[in-house]
């Protein structure tokens, strides 16, 4: 699989964890006015949305790996790839600040960072950005990952094989 194509899988791993986590907002953050509540809802939204992510991207590599066709920058460049959408409506939203159509996009697009977003306030919509390059990176370091995870599961069958030989010796 190509770097674009498995940036449009990414891509669309990230639309769907937004459509759920907009569904998922208006449960989880409307039930407790606390504070602590609500960061703790958002830290789930961000560990959620980095779990799945990680785990698209590190099955990828493992594929990959088993196909022969892994390069270690893949997982970065298809992440970059994916961030395309974002990076437009950053910069739509930075050209047309007066415009608040780009602003609501891009927050709900990056909706899992939401409380984070409203905690940083008055540096919106330009802290967006470390949100936005934090996804190639994840996407990256999850791809590569798939290495770990590959020779896991070799390990694995080695240590079946093994016991099914030594039980077979004690049967006879």
């Amino acid at each position: 699989m190509g770097y674009f194509k498995f940036g449009l899988k990414l891509l669309g791993s990230h639309a769907l964890m937004t459509a759920v986590q907009s569904f998922l907002f208006l449960l989880l953050f409307g039930i407790f006015e606390s504070e602590w509540y609500q960061w703790i809802a958002g830290i789930f939204f961000i560990a959620l949305f980095w779990f799945i992510i990680y785990a698209d991207a590190s099955h990828y590599g493992q594929n990959d790996l088993k196909r022969g066709t892994f390069r270690y920058s893949k997982g970065f460049l298809s992440g970059l790839v994916a961030s395309v959408p974002a990076l437009i409506l950053y910069v739509l939203s930075l050209s047309f600040s007066s415009f608040d159509l780009f602003r609501v996009t891009l927050r709900i697009w990056l909706i899992p960072y939401i409380k984070l977003m409203v905690a940083f306030e008055n540096y919106m919509p330009a802290i967006t950005i470390v949100f936005i390059l934090l996804f190639p990176l994840v996407t990256g370091f999850s791809y590569i990952d798939g290495i770990r995870r590959r020779n896991k599961i070799i390990e694995k069958i080695r240590e079946k094989e093994s016991m099914r030989a030594e039980l077979s010796k004690r049967n006879q």
